[in-house]
């Protein structure tokens, strides 16, 4: 596959994001960021004996524990990139990327000089290594108790959420513009907030628990009415929609009760959720996550309306109205403009053109959908888009990165007036 950086050379469009440019988030990124996680990473699962027998946890001390400090001095020291040993389906891919991408710089990729997104993908993919060469008598997700913490502190926006979904009956034939699906939407971009960090998080829970229309966010861009339009125009319960989910928690659970509006609401006759084939990013939601966070509103933790609502969803599921899956493309390195050339997403990009509509969730799908290059923040966002066009797309995300297409002339000035670090913050 060509590399997203070899493109932008060629098309003379703005060049990706890097640890390189040491002013950049990228920068502070990798230096900062990537090891204090790798860190924990080591100690929350140094702390996880219970969970294995006495040969399990000797493989996870020698092979996990050690592999993570070790990747940690790597990425810290800025040593080259190593090509993966383990045996997964996706390991020569990613191993004849690397060779290609060495050939084209002349010399071995590192750490703080290649795209920040490969980059970023790099590092978790060498953590499902670590787990694949362990080799483990029972599974293991590496981000298991921050997911379940982040969970457990889902209740207020679960109950919100849920009673919005609940209530969105026949809301495509209504005359009152869609209020319940407004709401929800609002709710989501609330939520995406909760992988801030531990401590954000629960001010993001109680930002989505209060009236959307209150939450406090400062919304740049706001095509709901568009999204609203394109699916009236398939009419009532016709319309098939994608949502490619991002974290676990309160957005997970947000995203569950928008599926659950669309359907009920009569938006959409069937939807799809994109999960990750692994553990992915920290907090991004799997198949696993996808069934735990069922099982929790099922329990009633979040009141009597996510029993409701997890009874439906339950429903939909058996029927084939709501569907789920992984596929191997979302845990790549690649920009969504590479999809359909890929041999590694042309099939996905088959299915997404299936949707009348996809939804893209976050700030990691976002930064591929715009092939995280440093676009002005005026550059329409069709052009930053570029190729990527399975279907009508609706970006659903909070900033967490600097990087933005599609603004007015003006609003970037304006929200930097506000706050230096409005990209990130």
């Amino acid at each position: 596959a060509q590399s997203s950086d070899a493109a932008t050379q060629v098309d003379n469009m703005p060049e990706p994001l890097s640890a390189r440019f040491v002013d950049s988030f990228a920068y502070k990124t990798v230096r900062d960021r990537l090891p204090v996680i790798l860190a924990k990473v080591a100690d929350s699962v140094c702390r996880r004996k219970s969970e294995f027998n006495s040969t399990d946890m000797d493989r996870v001390k020698s092979v996990i524990i050690g592999g993570v400090s070790r990747l940690r001095n790597e990425l810290q020291t800025d040593k080259p990139l190593l090509p993966l040993s383990d045996s997964a389906s996706d390991t020569t891919a990613w191993n004849d990327y690397l060779a290609e991408l060495t050939e084209t710089l002349g010399r071995a990729p590192s750490w703080f000089k290649e795209p920040w997104l490969y980059v970023e993908c790099y590092m978790y993919r060498r953590l499902l290594e670590l787990v694949n060469l362990a080799d483990l008598t029972v599974g293991i997700d590496l981000f298991a108790p921050e997911k379940r913490q982040s969970l457990l502190g889902s209740a207020a926006l679960a109950a919100a959420a849920a009673e919005a979904a609940l209530a969105a009956e026949a809301e495509a034939e209504a005359a009152n513009g869609a209020p319940q699906l407004r709401r929800l939407l609002r709710l989501c971009l609330s939520a995406n907030l909760a992988d801030l960090s531990l401590s954000a998080l629960a001010e993001a829970h109680q930002l989505a628990a209060d009236d959307a229309n209150s939450s406090g966010l400062i919304i740049l861009l706001d095509h709901t009415d568009q999204f609203v339009d394109c699916l009236r125009q398939r009419g009532p319960a016709v319309a098939v929609v994608h949502i490619v989910l991002d974290n676990v928690g309160p957005e997970l659970v947000s995203d569950l009760c928008l599926a659950e509006c669309l359907l009920r609401g009569g938006h959409a006759a069937k939807v799809r959720l994109h999960t990750k084939a692994a553990p992915w990013f920290v907090s991004d939601a799997t198949e696993l996550d996808l069934a735990a966070t069922l099982d929790w509103l099922t329990s009633g933790s979040a009141g009597q309306s996510s029993v409701q609502l997890a009874e439906s969803l339950r429903s939909r599921l058996s029927t084939g109205q709501l569907s789920s899956g992984s596929d191997p493309f979302w845990t790549t390195w690649l920009a969504f403009a590479d999809m359909e050339t890929s041999p590694l997403g042309a099939k996905l990009y088959k299915k997404l053109s299936q949707a009348d509509c996809v939804v893209l969730k976050g700030d990691l799908n976002y930064r591929k959908a715009v092939s995280d290059l440093a676009w002005p923040p005026t550059a329409p966002l069709a052009k930053a888009v570029g190729r990527f066009r399975p279907a009508p797309l609706l970006l659903v995300r909070t900033l967490k990165s600097n990087v933005v297409a599609g603004l007015a002339p003006g609003q970037a000035e304006a929200a930097a007036a506000q706050h230096s670090d409005w990209m990130v913050a």
